[in-house]
């Protein structure tokens, strides 16, 4: 009988372990979805981004959208 007992502490105590394991374990892929996520968004935002200013549509060219230091030829940190 004891041995009966003992065997279904260890099972339970297996089990109880698995579960713990099982809910870290999607715990863990959840996050990691999610910031695969945020990755695959911000590549598509900033693919938008440069296909937007690559496309003739605009009305100033690409060299507009450079900060004032570089379109100028300055290096920024004259003073």
């Amino acid at each position: 009988m004891s041995a009966v007992l003992s065997y279904s502490a260890y099972i339970t105590w297996q089990v109880k372990g698995l579960r713990k394991l099982q809910t870290d374990l999607v715990e863990r892929n959840r996050k990691d979805s999610l910031q695969l996520l945020r990755i695959q968004n911000d590549l598509n935002l900033l693919a938008v981004a440069m296909r937007d200013m690559v496309s003739n549509d605009e009305p100033y060219p690409l060299t507009a959208l450079l900060p004032p230091a570089q379109s100028t030829g300055g290096t920024g940190f004259e003073g």
